[in-house]
């Protein structure tokens, strides 16, 4: 059993994922990029668990696949490889679960340094996917990609939010989406995609300003949800419906329209 915050690997891989220090620096190319058959197994994998869950996380799948590849090095990484931390999610103070110190990347004025960092850690690659969504819902900051569609606009926010610290961050997810056609796991996986979508609360397909009227008059004590809208309510799945979900359903309403 790991102690949370003092298990140390002195031999963990950089954090940064696939690309060295030096490569990191570079304008990326999708030249550069060669794909094996386990590299493509990893890619579908991936997508298939990020496109399962957009109806209820509403995170756009090719970034989240993008992201796995970066910053695990194609699931290579000891974070990933021994502790299924796909993202190299970061715990902490708010963070009760396991965590483990590795060495890793950071760029600080332009500079990559190496450092101690505190990772999340997780038991199963279900886990580590499902860890991932709840991390990005858990932060009022990541509130801005929930429903966005646009993958450029996405690893644009998600750089601008403070995932990373690579100035190139983005420049580098994008690269990855175009080089292997990730935006196909965009696409809805099944005809029950509608029914399910998180934010929906009055179950007509879509967010719109009635639902965040419903949630608004729920938390003034104007209006009950039952058991289903409650639970389409909770957007960040932290197990209440309070003023960020609110917040987080406006948003998505405004990137529907």
């Amino acid at each position: 059993m790991l102690k949370k915050g003092i298990a140390i690997l002195a031999s963990a891989v950089i954090g940064l994922g696939a690309f060295a220090y030096s490569d990191y620096k570079k304008s990326p190319s999708v030249q550069t990029y060669a794909i094996t058959q386990e590299q493509q197994d990893f890619i579908e994998q991936l997508g298939s668990a990020a496109q399962k869950t957009y109806s209820q996380y509403g995170i756009l799948p090719s970034m989240t696949v993008a992201q796995a590849i970066l910053e695990s090095g194609w699931g290579k990484s000891s974070l990933s490889a021994l502790y299924y931390n796909f993202f190299g999610m970061k715990a902490d103070s708010t963070y009760t679960g396991e965590s483990v110190v590795l060495r890793t990347g950071e760029e600080v004025n332009g500079v990559m340094i190496t450092v101690n960092g505190t990772f999340r850690v997780y038991h199963s690659f279900e886990e580590g996917i499902e860890g991932y969504y709840q991390f990005i819902t858990g932060y009022q900051r990541y509130s801005n990609l929930i429903g966005e569609t646009d993958y450029k606009e996405a690893c644009r926010k998600i750089q601008a939010d403070g995932w990373a610290t690579a100035s190139n961050y983005a420049d580098y997810l994008i690269s990855l989406i175009e080089s292997f056609n990730l935006t196909r796991f965009d696409i809805p996986v099944d005809d029950n995609y509608i029914e399910d979508i998180y934010g929906d609360i009055n179950a007509d397909g879509i967010v719109s300003a009635e639902d965040a009227e419903m949630m608004s008059s729920f938390l003034l004590g104007q209006g009950e949800l039952d058991d289903v809208q409650r639970e389409k309510s909770d957007i960040n799945f932290d197990g209440k419906i309070d003023s960020f979900d609110v917040t987080v359903i406006r948003k998505l309403i405004v990137n529907n329209s």
